[in-house]
């Protein structure tokens, strides 16, 4: 490759050259022999010192884009979740709202009912009481015209009348 042939050949360079990518492409000098090489390669070593810190540049350039937007995604991410926290809540709200009034209108329903009741129960009180004293006034009259009918013959009808109506 190119970049294989600019590392055998020192003394040609070629900006032309593309360099791979990664953690493993970059280029390390050792700090004893910068000195030398220096001295004895002059503008070649400048140019691939250059080379390398653009690299390194890029490099570091790439991994801020990425982490620029991997912090962007999560900040989406959570406020994507904020937002359906506060939706589920404001939902958790409303129904318990509709539940606490549920409750209200069945213990008022519960409660009519049970007057309802009450008041059923009183009126059929109410109703054998009623029906006993007309059963009593039945008798009683059946008795008393049992009565002037058999009186009748001795004693004139309105004067029995009067002596039963007294009675009551």
């Amino acid at each position: 490759s190119r970049a294989g042939q600019a590392l055998q050949n020192p003394l040609r360079f070629d900006s032309a050259v593309q360099l791979p990518v990664g953690p493993s492409s970059a280029v390390q000098v050792a700090p004893a022999s910068v000195p030398e090489a220096l001295a004895s390669e002059g503008p070649l070593l400048e140019g691939s010192r250059q080379a390398a810190v653009e690299m390194e540049l890029n490099l570091m350039r790439s991994r801020f884009a990425r982490e620029t937007l991997s912090r962007q995604a999560a900040e989406k991410a959570a406020a994507e979740a904020q937002q359906e926290l506060q939706r589920v809540r404001s939902e958790l709200e409303r129904k318990a709202s509709t539940a606490r009034q549920l409750r209200k209108d069945l213990a008022r329903q519960s409660e009519q009912v049970s007057f309802g009741q009450e008041c059923c129960h009183d009126l059929q009180v109410r109703l054998r009481e009623q029906q006993a004293e007309a059963e009593q006034r039945i008798f009683r009259e059946k008795a008393k015209h049992a009565a002037v009918n058999r009186l009748e013959g001795l004693l004139p009808r309105h004067v029995l009348m009067k002596a039963l109506a007294v009675e009551d």
